[in-house]
């Protein structure tokens, strides 16, 4: 069945990779709809203004170097406004990590995560 969701799969994953650069839409908020919410099984649901205060604040980008490593990024069958994807982690702990009132100096340990299984769902403005 041919899918009637107005962005095909090549934009909407491009649309995804983008969100992804800019720390999951902190650097641009533009990139996320008014409605956004962010859920995960620990935290959220987190509206849209929460969630950039909240990731930013945590500064991955001086926290750690290394990579994130996304990777095979695939739109649902099911769910045409849905992005799947993956990421494996190998990162160095180099600077200070900021969580919430904690502050964790650098380390230089090396952090090796599991894969994990991520989406992002797309409004039909490709927010």
């Amino acid at each position: 069945k041919k899918s009637t969701f107005p962005i095909g799969e090549e934009e909407l994953v491009e649309k995804c990779k983008e969100i992804i650069r800019t720390q999951f839409g902190c650097k641009s908020p533009g990139l996320l709809a008014d409605e956004f919410l962010f859920i995960f099984p620990v935290v959220g649901p987190l509206p849209k203004h929460e969630f950039i205060k909240i990731f930013s604040s945590f500064d991955l980008e001086s926290a750690f170097t290394g990579s994130a490593n996304f990777y095979n990024f695939s739109v649902d069958p099911m769910e045409p406004n849905r992005v799947w994807f993956f990421s494996r982690s190998i990162l160095k702990h180099t600077g200070e990590l900021v969580f919430g009132p904690q502050k964790v100096p650098a380390s230089g340990s090396m952090i090796e995560n599991p894969p994990q299984v991520l989406s992002m769902s797309f409004t039909k403005d490709g927010l």
